[in-house]
């Protein structure tokens, strides 16, 4: 009985996460973009060992417990071949894929034959062919028998392979999984074979047991005229009883033997196995393009279920649920609606790929993977290069800042994502840079207005007043350099502060002074007001000095208020300033340029926490489009 106080208090939770529909989809979304760049941005045969330590641990314990099976095969006459994702593993990286976590290999029949018998007759076979045909039934009876028999092999014969099992329980077995290959017909055809496997699929799924399911392929094997017994063909395909046969990522074609044999030694994880003959054919027509990353990860796909497993049987055998846990368990997918409970599942799915693969790409090797992106990132850097190449020639010293100078540091070029270029100034040369500007340049004046829709129609208004000009426009926080026939196609290039201050002046103190400052500029009316409160703090502020060992961004920079500073830059930091390669072109970075971004980025040598791709862009197409009223 539902008390009136529950339903209340149900109502206001299902309520709350109805308004939580449109925050998570959005998270959702994200998460795929980010997906999407990264894994078109990386290599997939330049990734990482999987980071964290219990997984890779359990990746080490399973290659090992399977090279020794592998070996005992071989003693023993049995021939085998590396197979799915091992095998691809293998193939691109001689290891495991980072988010693998099982192990399969594959034997001709002849052969598949042998290892039943050889596994009869050494390991401890479990009886499980009596069971009902589900994955519960079957991680039930093995927990049971791994309990009973610890760290010793078990023999499983399920119907759509051979499994051999070894641990303390169900949560931490290792376990091999052998699958089987037949011969097939000359004169068979693919459709004509899966049209066969459909409708032994469709009787299968209506049986019982494992028993049944087994006896109906022994049947099936020994009618079918398509699967040679003992004579051989050069068509070889998964057997009717491997789960290959009925997986979605089936291969589109026969195999040939010559794929398969001879075998050869491939090396997995520093350890030797048998592999097929010609690897890359076979994996191209289970996977497709090897060289993509798959649509989702899967992460822990195995190992989750082994565990989640575990859980469930923990919780049958107990089976003590109080009134307010069956309430609560009644009730449960109430507190969520339906859409915001189905995209925050997928939302902490993708970004569980996301976090995993930031972990795996070598941030170093990643190209822009976006068309679009690359092609305004070349199109922004022509710009740059004309502005820079004006700086240099009216010698105002400059330095690669933010995004920019980590893309030289770690990319030679544009962080992949990025989409702007920005150079630093020390306060006297951002002044000459300024009036420079006036005199050479189309300027905005100070804008009336903190509104940034209103920025930006001023922006779009100048672009197609003066196409493909250079336009200038004096920020709260940068200069600014505009050039386009609009904002679909506007590049930019903007310039940012840096100041020198007091020697005994300390960095708690600025950051007191950095707050006051931050709310005295909320409560300006526009631009001109927020842009001479600046301009007078800094006339009257003496700890602003011509000329000190401190440095840091200028009042006026956007990077005084975008991160929590520990410590002042040095002048040794900065000056004498050096060149490093940018794109194809060399530009002036500070003199220790790591030390410099460190101070703003701590760990720029690794992902953000997170990154959006493309920002600027589409911060310009989105204003566009609602300054011509176009709908999205």
């Amino acid at each position: 009985m539902i008390t009136e106080n529950k339903r209340y208090v149900l109502k206001k939770i299902i309520k709350f996460f109805e308004n939580k529909e449109f925050h998570y989809k959005n998270l959702y979304r994200d998460a795929i973009k980010q997906y999407k760049f990264l894994t078109n941005s990386t290599n997939v045969s330049s990734l990482l060992p999987n980071p964290i330590k219990k997984d890779r641990d359990y990746q080490i314990k399973l290659v090992d417990y399977c090279h020794e099976l592998c070996s005992i095969f071989e003693k023993e006459g049995i021939n085998y071949y590396l197979a799915y994702g091992n095998l691809l593993g293998a193939y691109r990286n001689g290891s495991f894929i980072p988010w693998d976590d099982d192990f399969d290999i594959e034997l001709l029949r002849e052969d598949f034959n042998k290892l039943k018998k050889y596994c009869e007759e050494n390991f401890i076979e479990i009886p499980i062919i009596e069971s009902s045909y589900n994955d519960y039934h079957r991680f039930q009876i093995l927990d049971k028998y791994i309990k009973k028999y610890p760290n010793k092999v078990l023999y499983l014969l399920n119907p759509d392979c051979i499994k051999l099992v070894k641990g303390t329980s169900i949560e931490d077995s290792l376990q091999l999984d052998c699958l089987v290959l037949d011969y097939y017909r000359n004169d068979c055809t693919l459709k004509q074979h899966w049209n066969y496997l459909a409708n032994l699929k469709n009787r299968i799924n209506n049986l019982a047991t494992d028993k049944e399911v087994l006896d109906t392929f022994n049947i099936e094997i020994a009618n079918n005229e398509n699967v040679l017994k003992k004579e051989k063909s050069s068509k070889i395909y998964y057997g009717i009883d491997s789960w290959s046969s009925y997986d979605r990522y089936r291969a589109n074609a026969f195999f040939d033997e010559k794929d398969y044999l001879p075998a050869q030694k491939i090396i997995f994880e520093g350890k030797k196995f048998l592999a097929p003959n010609n690897p890359e054919r076979i994996l191209r027509l289970n996977y497709g393009n090897i060289e993509q990353f798959p649509e989702n990860l899967d992460l822990h796909r195995h190992l989750d279920k082994q565990q989640n497993s575990a859980e469930l049987l923990k919780q049958v055998e107990k089976k003590q649920y109080s009134d307010e846990k069956k309430f609560v368990i009644k009730h449960i997918k109430n507190l969520f609606s339906k859409k915001t409970e189905m995209y925050q599942q997928k939302f902490r799915k993708k970004y569980g790929e996301v976090k995993f693969l930031k972990q795996v790409i070598d941030i170093k090797t990643m190209k822009c993977g976006n068309a679009e992106l690359r092609k305004h990132q070349l199109s922004e850097f022509e710009f740059c290069k004309e502005m820079i190449a004006k700086i240099e020639k009216i010698n105002l010293p400059y330095f690669l800042v933010g995004g920019t100078l980590i893309g030289a540091l770690r990319h030679r070029g544009y962080v992949p994502w990025d989409d702007d270029f920005d150079i630093g100034m020390m306060r006297k040369d951002y002044t000459q840079m300024q009036k420079f500007a006036k005199d050479d340049f189309i300027e905005i004046p100070p804008l009336e207005s903190l509104d940034r829709i209103y920025q930006f129609e001023q922006m779009n208004e100048y672009l197609e007043k003066y196409p493909n000009q250079i336009i200038f426009l004096q920020g709260c926080h940068w200069l600014r350099f505009i050039r386009g026939t609009n904002l679909l196609d506007v590049n930019y290039f903007e310039v940012f502060a840096h100041d020198y201050f007091a020697e005994d002046y300390q960095m708690e103190e600025h950051k007191k002074y950095l707050q006051d400052i931050k709310l005295k500029a909320e409560k300006t009316k526009n631009y001109k007001e927020k842009i001479e409160l600046y301009s007078s703090e800094m006339d009257n502020n003496p700890n602003f000095v011509d000329f000190s060992s401190k440095i840091y961004y200028g009042l006026d920079s956007i990077g005084s208020y975008i991160i929590n500073p520990t410590e002042f830059m040095t002048q040794n930091m900065i000056f004498p300033l050096k060149r490093l390669k940018f794109e194809d072109t060399e530009f002036s970075v500070p003199n220790d340029s790591k030390a410099y971004i460190e101070i703003q980025y701590k760990n720029f040598m690794n992902f953000p926490n997170h990154f959006e791709v493309a920002p600027t862009v589409n911060e310009k197409i989105n204003m566009y489009k609602k300054i011509k009223g176009i709908k999205k």
